[in-house]
């Protein structure tokens, strides 16, 4: 089969068969836009330029800080939620909004603005592309300062990737310096790769539940993770089924897995270390 057509099959499985993760399963603190007056914290990165309705962004051209900068985008430059907190220190008044629409899928289509707030005006800290924040959950560091527990992901030619991350916004670097302490891949949309006489196996794996809990560790709150995994070895009968979307997947079992903070990273609990080695060998 010719590489551009199994491409296209594979986004086809892809679709059918990775179902987005519900909102529920991780308790995010971030706040739709306009809820949290982002319209008002807008004004220091696009003074004037703001355009507020169903949705708060910055009308016009992508800035030059902007994988897309001097292009204008159908939505402008857009925010998709606010995380209020103590990023710079433990009294600090800081927002990080979490900007789409300006950048490339290599920067995760978006970025996040951080911005802090004194004498009753909002400034701009920094934009950094690639940085996600649109889904995190605040534990307070030994110092006071908030770090952000946080989820991410992204699709691409058949895989679906879910993961959890630890990160500093008052870090030079927050995405290169963050912790990446959990990952679920499913390889469904794959259905075994472009050799149809030899597919590879497939698995199907997801994030099921995250739960802060209430006992610390290291100065951090324990996180509970429910995550399911299974694997399925593919003969040769199995790849155009899978393709033609009547293939069963694997099955799966559910995992119970808990991350504890050592200091300096999250690290599974010695109940969980086999658990987390089944995910960590995908």
């Amino acid at each position: 089969m010719k590489v551009w057509v199994w491409l296209l099959a594979m986004a086809a499985v892809a679709g059918a068969q990775n179902k987005p993760a519900a909102e529920s399963i991780f308790p995010s603190d971030g706040q739709p836009a306009a809820a949290a007056g982002a319209a008002d914290m807008l004004q220091a990165v696009c003074p004037g330029h703001v355009m507020a309705g169903k949705g708060v962004s910055c009308k016009g051209e992508c800035p030059q800080e902007t994988g897309f900068a001097g292009t204008t985008e159908p939505d402008g430059w857009w925010v998709s939620t606010v995380t209020r907190g103590h990023f710079l220190s433990a009294t600090s008044d800081d927002a990080a909004l979490a900007m789409a629409g300006c950048e490339p899928h290599a920067a995760n289509f978006g970025g996040t603005v951080l911005l802090t707030r004194q004498g009753g005006r909002w400034t701009k800290r920094w934009y950094k592309a690639g940085v996600t924040t649109d889904g995190c959950h605040k534990v307070a560091a030994a110092d006071g300062h908030d770090l952000l527990v946080c989820t991410g992901g992204w699709t691409g030619q058949g895989i679906n990737a879910m993961s959890l991350f630890l990160m500093d916004l008052h870090a030079k670097d927050p995405s290169q310096e963050a912790d990446y302490f959990f990952r679920a891949e499913d390889s469904m949309g794959t259905c075994g790769g472009m050799d149809s006489a030899n597919p590879q196996p497939v698995v199907a794996a997801s994030l099921d539940k995250v739960v802060f809990l209430s006992r610390k560790v290291g100065g951090l709150p324990v996180i509970s993770v429910t995550a399911s995994y299974g694997k399925k070895l593919m003969k040769a009968g199995d790849w155009q089924a899978c393709i033609d979307g009547k293939m069963a997947g694997p099955a799966t079992k559910t995992y119970q897995l808990e991350y504890q903070f050592d200091g300096d990273e999250y690290k599974p609990s010695p109940a969980s270390a086999a658990a987390a080695k089944v995910f960590a060998e995908q």
